[in-house]
């Protein structure tokens, strides 16, 4: 077991929409120290399956980790962790501390990430994400395989352009981005967020993951959960869902 303190980050929509999957920064003694985790639920590990075809670790969306809430977390490691998703912890217990304004969020944590012992930010186009070993297919949707896997599977970006509210073939929510040489990048929106706006600005900060190992194509599909933008007074809450 272990005590840590997390800063939640993230809540991404998954199973129908039924549950959640939750991210935060996480510290020791320093938050200069951060690192990547996500929550894992105890109850909802194995679902009877065998850990490399049915881990879940979801949470109910009644869930009490909240964007900009820190908590003191008892943790303890997984036996086994299945690469990019090293960030597995599972929750034993919990204590809210307190919570982060909205308006304060891109700041604190562009602080920690910038002074983070991992590698868990990065700038530029989609190509520089998880360690430059994101591919994208024909349909502009980026993945890691077998033969190129990340050595994480959550991180943040500052994109140096606007991304694009978009849609994919499926009526999936996208954000677009174009790049110098005109070609077009869709990622997926997963997060929880009540309203998305037309334009992610450049300089934002996002927050990226990959998905879980699909089965079927062996493949880790790249995300957006959320993000966060440079204080602005009309920045609200009700941005969260």
């Amino acid at each position: 077991m272990n005590k840590i303190k997390v800063l939640i980050v993230a809540r991404t929509r998954t199973n129908n929409d039924q549950m959640r999957c939750i991210g935060g920064l996480a510290w020791e003694e320093n938050e200069a120290q951060c690192y990547s985790v996500r929550l894992m639920n105890p109850r909802d590990l194995y679902r009877g399956r065998i850990i490399r075809r049915g881990f879940k670790g979801f949470w109910d969306t009644s869930a009490p980790y909240r964007i900009g809430d820190v908590w003191e977390l008892t943790v303890r490691e997984l036996e086994q962790k299945i690469p990019p998703h090293v960030e597995d912890v599972i929750v034993e217990d919990a204590i809210l501390l307190k919570k982060i304004r909205v308006s304060e969020m891109y700041d604190r944590i562009l602080y920690m990430l910038q002074k983070s012992r991992l590698p868990i930010l990065w700038r530029g186009d989609p190509n520089n994400l998880f360690d430059g070993k994101i591919q994208f297919n024909k349909n502009g949707k980026g993945y890691i395989d077998k033969n190129n896997v990340s050595k994480c599977s959550t991180g943040f970006w500052l994109p140096d352009k606007n991304l694009y509210k978009s849609y994919d073939s499926n009526n999936k929510l996208c954000y677009r981005y174009k790049a110098d040489n005109n070609r077009l990048y869709y990622i997926p929106y997963v997060g929880v967020f009540s309203k998305t706006p037309p334009v992610i600005k450049e300089g934002s900060l996002i927050r990226v993951s990959l998905s879980r190992w699909h089965r079927e194509t062996e493949m880790c599909w790249l995300m957006i959960s959320g993000w966060f933008e440079p204080p602005h007074p009309r920045l609200s809450c009700d941005l969260y869902g």
